[in-house]
């Protein structure tokens, strides 16, 4: 997608793609022991956000809003995998809101990755008020809210991450000097700006 665009997320996931539960069998801790259950639960979280800014996927079920300020050849969505697109509106020339109807003026591809949305056969986008986030697209992404719908790659590496969190929870002693844990570069990396200044 070449032009400006912003994502807001309108309905976060439900739950975590691993349980608590499953946490700790994977952690090695008596199911229980509840004393570090409350941190076991924010590493989970930590662990999946990290998977999601460094992919760019969304691991659990949730809603987007998209919003552009015109409409591309291809609206490529992101944060796949695209399960279903809720609605498409725009800004029309007069500044009145409009919706466009999925099948009679577009056509949503959820096979692909990025999901895509483009003009139903014969059509073409609409003009639009010609101001900033005159096009909002609202869907649903997301690998699911079952574990048969994650890939295990997915679900390994965040077990990885939850493993290294729940061992060193603070930056640790190499010969005589403290080292950062490296998790902590790895969980900070993907939310670096560089400005090229």
């Amino acid at each position: 997608m070449d032009q400006h665009y912003s994502l807001t997320c309108t309905a976060a996931p439900a739950a975590e793609p691993l349980t608590t539960a499953q946490a700790k069998s994977h952690l090695v801790v008596e199911q229980d022991f509840t004393d570090d259950d409350t941190i076991i639960g924010l590493m989970i979280t930590a662990a999946r956000a990290h998977i999601e800014n460094v992919t760019g996927r969304q691991i659990y079920t949730a809603t987007w809003v998209l919003r552009m300020d015109a409409f591309p050849a291809v609206i490529e969505v992101p944060k796949p995998p695209l399960q279903s697109v809720t609605s498409v509106a725009y800004v029309d020339t007069t500044g009145a809101s409009q919706t466009l109807t999925v099948t009679t003026d577009y056509t949503v591809d959820i096979y692909s990755t990025p999901g895509r949305i483009v003009p139903a056969y014969g059509c073409s986008w609409p003009s639009t008020y010609g101001h900033v986030n005159d096009v909002t697209v609202t869907y649903v992404a997301g690998y699911g809210a079952t574990d048969a719908s994650y890939p295990a790659p997915i679900i390994h590496a965040l077990k990885l991450i939850l493993g290294e969190l729940y061992e060193h929870r603070e930056r640790f002693i190499v010969g005589d000097a403290p080292h950062e844990f490296p998790t902590v570069d790895r969980l900070l990396a993907s939310y670096e700006i560089h400005t090229g200044i």
